[in-house]
């Protein structure tokens, strides 16, 4: 008879058979299934993280997301950022953070309450902002793409510096600004072509 050890080895590169479900004490399947299920879990886990990150560091109109001075783009300085956004909708306002003074974000009243309390909508750098967001990596050890039994070195992304494009794709989605308005105040088509910009606008 096939030790217990061998039989669980086998059971993570096989499913169990019937003859093998019969020989095991129930409980032990039911920990085998879980164990099972948990590394099937793990693994679209990996594999959706992994996809995620690619999608960050896509190239975007054939340039490095991650490459700061290329990103910049046409940069404005925060002030200017905010005043052509009133211009758009004169019920935004801008706040600095207290905990994070180099960064800061847009608010609206949050009708939804009854209490209208301020939300957020959007984040910004207080002084520069970009135009379009600029990826922040950290070097990264993990699985490879395939999940085979070896290990990679990637570059994963850890946070982002947000442009002013990303910035007016926020508002824009909740509805506080208008495509014609943006075209007036930021003119868009001016810049850089970008697929990014399209496929969250068009």
């Amino acid at each position: 008879m096939p030790s217990r050890s061998r039989l669980v080895r086998e059971s993570r590169t096989k499913p169990m058979g019937k003859t093998v479900r019969q020989i095991l004490a129930p409980e032990l399947v039911k920990r085998i299934d879980r164990l099972l299920e948990g590394r099937e879990r793990s693994k679209r886990e990996l594999q959706e993280e992994r996809q995620r990150n690619d999608v960050l560091l896509k190239p975007d109109g054939g340039v490095d997301v991650t490459n700061a001075e290329a990103q910049q783009g046409r940069r404005l300085h925060r002030s200017e950022v905010v005043r052509r956004i009133l211009k758009l909708n004169p019920n935004l306002w801008y706040e600095r953070s207290i905990r994070y003074p180099d960064q800061g974000g847009l608010y609206v009243r949050d009708l939804s309450v009854l209490s209208f309390e301020k939300r957020r909508v959007a984040s910004m750098p207080h002084d520069w902002v970009p135009e379009f967001s600029v990826q922040l990596t950290v070097p990264s050890i993990v699985p490879s793409a395939d999940l085979a039994p070896v290990w990679e070195a990637i570059q994963q992304v850890d946070s982002r510096i947000p442009g002013w494009r990303m910035v007016l794709v926020c508002l824009l989605k909740e509805g506080l600004i208008s495509p014609a308005g943006i075209e007036r105040e930021f003119q868009i088509s001016r810049g850089r072509s970008s697929q990014k910009w399209q496929a969250v606008t068009n």
